[in-house]
Parts: structure tokens; sequence; C-alpha cells
């Protein structure tokens, strides 16, 4: 099992990154999708916004949030 858990004391941590982690202390990225996994990664931990990951995708930032709520469902 991983459970993911950021270190890094000289690292800014994004306003985003803070809240996901004290919302999900545990998150247990093994049981995510490979697409949500990446779509957490890079929206709550590398803080890039939703319509960066959707043009990456070719979808849209709707459906990308949705991705990402039912990631977090998990």
């Amino acid at each position: 099992m991983f459970f993911l858990r950021i270190r890094c004391n000289n690292c800014p941590k994004s306003v985003r990154t803070e809240e996901f982690q004290a919302k999900y202390p545990n998150a247990d990225l093994s049981k995510l999708t490979q697409q949500e996994r990446e779509g957490v990664e890079r929206y709550y931990l590398n803080s890039e916004s939703l319509a960066q990951i959707a043009a990456d995708w070719g979808k849209s930032r709707e459906w990308v949030r949705q991705v990402l709520a039912r990631a977090l469902q998990r």
C-alpha cells in the first residue's frame, strides 16, 4: 500500500497541497485509477490548474473536476 506523505522542509507548499494533506492525511493513491492519480497529483500536489490538465487530456475542465471528485470519494 502506498500512502502519500510529502516532506520537504525547504519546499514551498501551496495552499491547495496543505488543504489536501489536512483533509486526506493518509491518502492511498494506489486505490485510484492511473488517470485519477495523475489528476490528484497534478492538481493538488503540483498546483496545476484544471484548465492545464484538461488541455493536456483533451477534455473539459468540468470533466477533470469530475475525475478529481470521483478520486476523492474512494
